[in-house]
């Protein structure tokens, strides 16, 4: 994966993401974003979480993860970006997010929602390293009100 400046999100997927994160609160959300490539997220899809125990975990509904990745309603779009909120904690990977079969997924997507009022985002890639761990960077992005050109 090539190391990019900034990535960019659709203000439709932006508003999206954070109605259903906001809504699901005090639980935690989770959904995907997806784009034509890995830099441009254009839409946000909600799925519901169904861990046991939603207020400090999710676990996406595989029925609604199957029919959000696999229906064509996208065109040519495909998943680029994981989300999932933090409803008490700051927007970054806990060692179970970076635990989890996700971690392979091109962004991951953190909502925090310490302050609804104000929520923050962070975009993260998790990277192997060479002897098997695994770390994440933060990369910046841009809101944008049409396409992400």
């Amino acid at each position: 994966m090539s190391i990019l400046k900034s990535l960019c999100i659709r203000r439709e997927a932006w508003t999206a993401m954070l109605r259903h994160c906001i809504e699901q609160k005090p639980q935690e959300a989770c959904g995907f974003l997806f784009g034509s490539n890995e830099r441009e997220m254009d839409y946000f899809v909600p799925v519901a979480n169904v861990h046991n125990e939603p207020e400090r975990h999710f676990l996406m509904d595989p029925e609604e993860m199957i029919r959000a990745l696999f229906a064509g309603r996208h065109g040519n779009q495909k998943p680029a970006g994981i989300v999932h909120s933090h409803p008490r904690t700051p927007p970054v990977p806990s060692a179970e997010d970076i635990r989890s079969s996700w971690r392979g997924a091109a962004w991951h997507w953190i909502v925090s929602l310490e302050d609804p009022q104000i929520p923050l985002v962070k975009a993260y890639q998790y990277v192997q390293q060479g002897d098997g761990t695994w770390h994440y960077t933060s990369y910046p992005f841009e809101i944008l009100e049409s396409d992400c050109k």
